[in-house]
């Protein structure tokens, strides 16, 4: 791709960037309150799981680090400091999605209880959560699934 292909790429993203950012500070709340329906079950599901891609692209990026770290042991400071790093970084991530999860869970069994939309938001619910035990288990057991896949992947990978 020549340079003056890749100028004309960036211009174009970067026009239909600032177009939709101008369209979502302007007339985000209306678009949504004309789509909004707290009693879709669908939505509400995907509405939860639509958060997955951020916190996954975190959570890659750290295993990433953490697999690098692990391959190049040249300069132990370095590759130390990457998988340490990467785990962090992994570790927190899947944490806080696990976190979002929890807490839709919980918003979604009170709003039933209470006989509200299910979409419905609610911080109610906040303050009910799981034994502490439970939810570091489910940390712990979906990290090590997580890592191995990926770092399995990632083992077939070159470095570059």
């Amino acid at each position: 791709m020549s340079v003056a292909e890749q100028k004309r790429w960036f211009i174009a993203a970067t026009s239909i960037f600032v177009v939709l950012m101008i369209i979502a500070g302007c007339w985000d709340l209306q678009i949504s309150r004309h789509f909004i329906d707290y009693n879709s079950i669908f939505g509400t599901l995907f509405q939860t799981l639509g958060e997955f891609p951020v916190y996954m692209v975190l959570v890659l990026s750290g295993e990433i680090a953490m697999a690098y770290g692990l391959r190049n042991r040249v300069n132990g400071l370095f590759s130390g400091s990457l998988v340490i790093g990467g785990f962090a970084l992994s570790i927190w991530q899947l944490q806080k999605y696990l976190s979002e999860i929890e807490s839709y869970s919980l918003a979604i069994q009170d709003n039933v209880h209470r006989h509200r939309p299910i979409g419905l938001a609610n911080s109610d619910s906040s303050e009910a959560g799981l034994n502490l035990v439970i939810t570091y288990a489910i940390l712990i057991f979906t990290y090590i699934v997580v890592t191995l896949l990926l770092q399995y992947w990632l083992y077939h990978k070159t470095a570059q």
